[in-house]
């Protein structure tokens, strides 16, 4: 009887915590604008003594012809073993609208792309992978790793709608407000695809990126071949044990909305910054790339995220986990983990292919985190040709579990409090619930 008051009350001490140290945050940032604006005049000044004022200068405008320059350059540094090209689609709505254009990069090893052409590009004589970045990234997050996988693959990059100035979207507001979001995301990805003419592709998803890929294979299995799950997002209703933290930077968009707020400044007190410390040029661009991309006064995929996130006052929660679709995939799947990831830690992978009742291939990448295709390229690339070789399908007992038990509804209460304590407490027995219940309709089935 005492165990439920102690994690009561353990929980609003987390809680008080919790917030207290985002105020913190809060003030830290406040002061740390305040010390940027201060100090940015004088790493100008020294910028301007060891390069020249018009190097102090370049590139800190966040416009799309800029972005471009400095997205082709820090592509440049990373592909050195591949050809590119880049690649715009219309997604057109049902009634003939034009919804969004999508950018992508088709990159190949050289010596397979004469004669491409990114109006007509035929169906790929060799494997091909489809990647779908997360929140917060890019087809630029993936370039080392796409350099690597050319050496086996054809790889397709998207950048989503929203998430890149690339790929302009005109009913943003829209879509939040009708919560249309995944269908309109699932309508892009088919759209490329189409165009391209890919057929029975490998969908390469990372973490939000991953939630929209088990809910597109859902809607379009005879499209997918195989769909290997980076770090997914969405799969339970709860993370790690400190998925309540990351559930209020989702929520209040970190580090997006900070960035798009500071603007040009941010960009012009960073390049100067960068200068100052005798930073080399390639560094530099590469830098400003990365916070340009994030800071698109355009950008609203952070804001798509936010709307999957619930925070309440003790606890969060995922609106809509995808288990229940992931349990009755007609494509077959895998996942690879950061062993550090602590945002969608490796269990969760574990516990699915407890339940899939088939040794679904569980990778795991060590020493990193959420981000294993650019903490480590090498590693990631290792461990997804692993999981493209050995991805499955769930038996049928998942099927049947997924098609007669309201996994939905069962999972609802299994919120994440901000003690983690109590978090990892509520995971096992989310996990335990579920287990029991998948052996229970074995038995009922031998039955």
């Amino acid at each position: 009887k005492m165990q439920p008051v102690k994690d009561v009350l353990l929980n609003v001490f987390a809680a008080c915590v919790a917030y207290c140290f985002f105020a913190v945050v809060a003030t830290g940032l406040l002061s740390g604008l305040l010390l940027l604006a201060l100090a940015t005049p004088f790493a100008y000044l020294v910028a301007v003594r060891h390069r020249g004022w018009r190097a102090a200068a370049r590139r800190v405008c966040l416009n799309p012809k800029n972005l471009v320059y400095l997205e082709e350059s820090a592509l440049r540094q990373c592909l050195p073993n591949s050809s590119y090209l880049h690649d715009q689609t219309m997604v057109v709505a049902g009634n003939g609208e034009i919804q969004a254009s999508m950018h992508a990069l088709l990159a190949s090893r050289k010596e397979r792309v004469k004669g491409w052409n990114s109006r007509a590009r035929g169906p790929s004589t060799h494997p091909t992978l489809l990647i779908i970045h997360g929140t917060g990234g890019r087809i630029l997050s993936f370039a080392d790793s796409i350099d690597i996988l050319t050496s086996a693959y054809d790889v397709y990059a998207l950048d989503l709608p929203g998430f890149s100035s690339r790929s302009p979207c005109a009913n943003a507001k829209t879509l939040r407000r009708t919560g249309t979001a995944v269908d309109f995301y699932c309508h892009c990805i088919k759209a490329f695809i189409e165009k391209h003419h890919l057929k029975k592709v490998t969908i390469v998803a990372h973490s939000f990126g991953g939630f929209l890929g088990v809910e597109f294979v859902n809607r379009h299995p005879d499209i997918a071949g195989k769909l290997i799950l980076v770090g997914p997002a969405g799969i339970f209703p709860t993370h790690g044990e400190r998925a309540a933290f990351w559930a209020i930077v989702f929520k209040l968009s970190l580090p997006q909305s900070v960035l798009r707020g500071l603007g040009w400044f941010g960009s012009f007190a960073l390049a100067c910054t960068l200068r100052a410390s005798g930073a080399d040029e390639a560094s530099i661009e590469s830098h400003l790339a990365h916070y340009q991309l994030l800071a698109a006064p355009d950008g609203f995929g952070d804001c798509i995220v936010a709307d999957h996130v619930k925070v309440g006052v003790l606890a969060a929660i995922w609106t809509k986990p995808v288990l229940p679709l992931l349990l009755d995939s007609k494509v077959p799947f895998a996942f690879i983990y950061g062993d550090k990831d602590g945002i969608t830690p490796w269990h969760q992978g574990d516990t699915v292919s407890k339940l899939s009742g088939t040794p679904i291939p569980v990778c795991l990448v060590k020493g990193v985190g959420h981000s294993p295709f650019s903490a480590s390229p090498a590693q990631f690339c290792t461990a997804l040709k692993e999981a493209v070789t050995h991805a499955c399908l769930p038996g049928p007992e998942a099927k049947k579990l997924a098609q007669q038990v309201p996994l939905t509804s069962l999972m609802a209460g299994y919120d994440s409090p901000y003690c983690s304590y109590v978090t990892s407490a509520r995971i096992k027995q989310l996990y335990t619930m579920l287990l029991q219940v998948s052996s229970l309709r074995q038995v009922q089935g031998v039955k």
